[in-house]
């Protein structure tokens, strides 16, 4: 255990610290207990994965299930699908891949070639507004018997969703860049629950203060991850010369 906590610097033991007396701040402000049980684990799960950390893995398709409920309760459809649907299957086979190995962490660093981003965001615009559009439609209509909930900020919801979709992909397949786009993910989930919360529709604070919160992780686990890419490629580069 003490092992396990050295690998933790003194920022990232403090800064950990400060945010769950921030959930405990929550409660006091009536957070639903549930919302801050999330956050707290997908916070644990963030700063694991920042130390590359196979078990985040496993926390974290936890929390996609958790975090779907809690969406669907805010009228944010297109969060819970695809958290029930991608992120929790994604995060859990990447587990169980990586489980097979005996090693802890996760040794592998990966970069997206440059060129597959003229791909990637024009697919991600051109799906933000059909899905936009698509859960638009399905607002508040009944199914075969069942309501579906009143959509909240369609368009926004989509975005995120895109952006979901993009850094769970990242996070499975180890790739630096993930990192980028949980802070995007960040600003965006940030805006639409401070949005909710003031025109009434949630008093989730806790919410607020995890994508808060994980601009600093995120930012950190940049940090480290980039740190960790150089050492690996003077190794490999060692190697190479070695041979």
């Amino acid at each position: 255990m003490i092992a396990f906590i050295k690998r933790f610097s003194t920022f990232e033991k403090v800064y950990f610290t400060l945010c769950i007396i921030a959930m405990v701040v929550c409660l006091i402000l009536q957070s639903s207990v549930i919302s801050v049980i999330m956050v707290t684990l997908s916070l644990t799960a963030g700063l694991l994965n920042s130390k590359r950390i196979k078990i985040a893995l496993l926390i974290f398709s936890i929390t996609s299930i958790i975090y779907a409920y809690i969406s669907y309760s805010n009228g944010f459809i297109g969060e819970a699908i695809i958290n029930v649907f991608y992120n929790m299957p994604i995060y859990l086979i990447s587990f169980i891949r990586s489980d097979k190995k005996r090693n802890s962490v996760m040794v592998e660093i990966n970069h997206v070639n440059k060129k597959y981003w003229f791909w990637i965001v024009p697919i991600a615009i051109i799906f933000t507004i059909g899905y936009g559009y698509l859960l638009q439609l399905i607002s508040g209509i009944t199914i075969g018997g069942i309501t579906i909930a009143k959509v909240s900020l369609p368009f926004s919801n989509a975005f995120s969703t895109c952006i979901l979709i993009i850094a769970v992909f990242l996070t499975s397949q180890r790739y630096l860049e993930q990192w980028y786009i949980w802070l995007i993910s960040n600003v965006v989930l940030l805006a639409m629950w401070i949005i909710a919360i003031v025109n009434g529709g949630s008093n989730d604070y806790a919410l607020v203060v995890q994508n808060l919160s994980f601009i600093g992780i995120n930012l950190n686990g940049l940090l480290q991850w980039r740190k960790v890419d150089k050492i690996l490629k003077k190794d490999t580069i060692k190697g190479e010369e070695k041979t």
